[in-house]
């Protein structure tokens, strides 16, 4: 069912979505499974870009190429 999705993919928990649809979560949580991976790749494809990001930052490299001060008069 397209709106139990797309509880799943705005956060609702599996018994609630699993009450709503007048189910038992494990039937829910087979059926949707792939609907939780989703979200879980992409928070994990998230986080992942953040601490690159910050990684990046604390050695000075965002978007300068140069390791230090210009030495040039």
């Amino acid at each position: 069912m397209l709106h139990a999705s797309t509880w799943l993919r705005l956060g609702t928990p599996v018994h609630e979505v699993a009450e709503y649809l007048g189910d038992d979560p494990r039937t829910v949580l087979k059926v949707y499974a792939y609907v939780l991976g989703e979200g879980q790749r992409r928070a994990s494809v998230q986080r992942l870009a953040a601490s690159s990001e910050g990684t990046q930052r604390e050695r000075g490299h965002l978007g300068d190429t140069r390791s230090g001060p210009s030495l040039e008069l």
